[in-house]
C-alpha cells in the first residue's frame, strides 16, 4: 500500500498528510527487516506468557484449576483481569502487605503490556529510500493524533524484556504463596456430546423439526 493513498484512509489533516507524504513507505510487514521482525515476535511472546499468568493468579485466587479459569478469563481483556484479579485476590490473601505486593507487580504488569498494544496495534513500515523502520501510530481518544515513531529493534527488545520480567516477577510471587493453579492430569473428559458444536447441531434439529 502506497503511502498517500495509507494517509488519506487514516485522517484527511493537510499538515499530517504534507508531513507523511516526504516518505516513501512501505507498509508490507513480509519487508520490513528480518531483526526487527524477531523483536516484534519476541514482544508478541512475551506478552502471550504474561497474560498467562495473569489468568492463572485468577484461577489460583479463585481456588480452581487452569481448566475451569481458562473459562472465565481467556478473552476478558487486560483491564478486566486485573479488576477480577485483585477483587480476587482480596478474598483470598488476609496479609494486607502481600496484597499490596502483588497489586504492585501487577500494576508493573498492565502497564508493560499497554507498551505491548503500541506495537501490535499500530503499522510498522520501512521507508524505501533510507531503509529506515517506523510505527504508525493512531489515537483518537476525542482527537485523532497520528504520529510516525522510529523502530529500534534495542528499544523493541528492551520492551519486551520489560514484559517478560514483569510477569515472572508475579508469576514468582504466586508460586511463593502457593497460588498457582492445578494443571489437571491425564486425557480430559469427552465433551463432544454437549460442546458447543453438538449443542448447534440439536438446535438446528429442533428447527427443522419445526
Amino acid at each position: 500500500m502506497r503511502t498517500r493513498a495509507l494517509i488519506r484512509r487514516l485522517v484527511s489533516s493537510i499538515s499530517f498528510f504534507e508531513f507523511f507524504d516526504m516518505r516513501d513507505l512501505d507498509f508490507n510487514p513480509n519487508n520490513l527487516p528480518k531483526d526487527v521482525l524477531e523483536a516484534l515476535g519476541l514482544i508478541t511472546a512475551c506478552s502471550a506468557h504474561s497474560d498467562y499468568v495473569i489468568e492463572s493468579g485468577i484461577a489460583g485466587c479463585l481456588g480452581v484449576n487452569i481448566e475451569y479459569g481458562s473459562a472465565v478469563t481467556t478473552h476478558m481483556t487486560t483491564p478486566h483481569r486485573k479488576d477480577v484479579f485483585l477483587a480476587a485476590a482480596e478474598l483470598r490473601i488476609d496479609d494486607v502487605h502481600i496484597l499490596i505486593h502483588l497489586e504492585d507487580l501487577l500494576d508493573e504488569l498492565v502497564d508493560a503490556l499497554k507498551v505491548r498494544n503500541g506495537y501490535v496495534h499500530n503499522s510498522p513500515a520501512i521507508d524505501r529510500s533510507t531503509n529506515e523502520t517506523f510505527m504508525i501510530r493512531t489515537e483518537a481518544r476525542g482527537s485523532v493524533d497520528v504520529s510516525l515513531i522510529p523502530l529500534s529493534v534495542e528499544v523493541i527488545l528492551r520492551d519486551a524484556q520489560r514484559i517478560y520480567k514483569a510477569g515472572i516477577s508475579l508469576y514468582g510471587l504466586l508460586d511463593k504463596l502457593g497460588l498457582l493453579p492445578k494443571i489437571p492430569d491425564g486425557v480430559r473428559p469427552n465433551r463432544t456430546h454437549k460442546d458447543k458444536a453438538a449443542r448447534k447441531k440439536i438446535r438446528k434439529s429442533r428447527r427443522d423439526r419445526g
